[in-house]
């Protein structure tokens, strides 16, 4: 799990000016304030943006462009079933990520309203398991992409189907990595050392990311210590989230 880091900062910075474009037109907030964050931290990279955008301006031309404006509009207002309502029919990756997404959240919302002291069985839960389907025969037929995989995994993890979960977690990496949600919900699954490094991930920058938080995680002090101060040493040195990791994972290792 050593392998040494090389790291082409401008690179980095054009995949997170593309990925924060992408996640923040799906939704996809707390990844997208993340990837802001790490760009931030290498605001004296120049790059040019045009370059970084271009090509999803070119996608953005579809027939079905004005129904995701008009979707996204109700999306951002937490109206989850319109959202899915306008959207059933559309075919585009972005637009069917939207639709089953929408569809995701509204069962998560009303799971709240619906709230009682006892916590609903997600087995029980037909929304989940309709959405679950569904996503499972677009997967059968090769339609999800790196997105829709995330959301194919956590549908999964929460019907405690958990070995498929992490395979469908990891596709997800390797076919968006710059979803840190994917990632995220991969690490949740991985809880020793032996699963951790029996993983196929992809060859990727940000996978350096993953290994730092998972071997924080599975409390390798030491490995995990190394793993972030290189990130720092690499251009990430002011970033608030790679500091304050640092920053536990030191105090962990006070603390044995």
């Amino acid at each position: 799990m050593h392998e040494s880091i090389k790291f082409d900062i401008k690179e980095i910075k054009t995949d997170l000016l593309r990925a924060i474009n992408e996640c923040s037109q799906r939704g996809l907030l707390h990844t997208t304030k993340w990837l802001a964050e790490l760009s931030y931290s290498l605001k004296d990279v120049k790059v040019d943006v045009l370059d970084t955008t271009a090509d999803l301006y070119l996608a953005d031309t579809s027939e079905e462009e004005d129904t995701y404006i008009l979707a996204k509009t109700y999306f951002d207002l937490k109206e989850y079933d319109r959202a899915a309502y306008f959207t059933e029919e559309c075919k585009t990756p972005k637009v069917r990520f939207l639709y089953l997404y929408s569809r995701y959240l509204s069962g998560e919302k009303k799971k709240i309203d619906d709230m009682t002291v006892v916590p609903p069985d997600p087995l029980k839960n037909e929304s989940l398991r309709l959405l679950c389907s569904d996503l499972r025969k677009d997967h059968m037929a090769d339609k999800l992409d790196g997105f829709s995989l995330y959301l194919f995994g956590v549908t999964l993890k929460k019907l405690q189907l958990t070995r498929e979960a992490m395979d469908v977690l990891v596709e997800a990496t390797h076919k968006q990595p710059m979803h840190w949600g994917s990632w995220l919900e991969l690490a949740s699954l991985i809880t020793d050392r032996e699963k951790l490094e029996n993983l196929c991930l992809p060859n990727h920058w940000i996978k350096h990311f993953f290994m730092a938080h998972m071997y924080l995680e599975l409390q390798l002090i030491d490995e995990g210590l190394a793993l972030y101060c290189k990130l720092q040493s690499m251009g990430f040195e002011k970033n608030g989230y790679v500091l304050a990791q640092t920053a536990m994972t030191v105090n962990y290792r006070r603390g044995k």
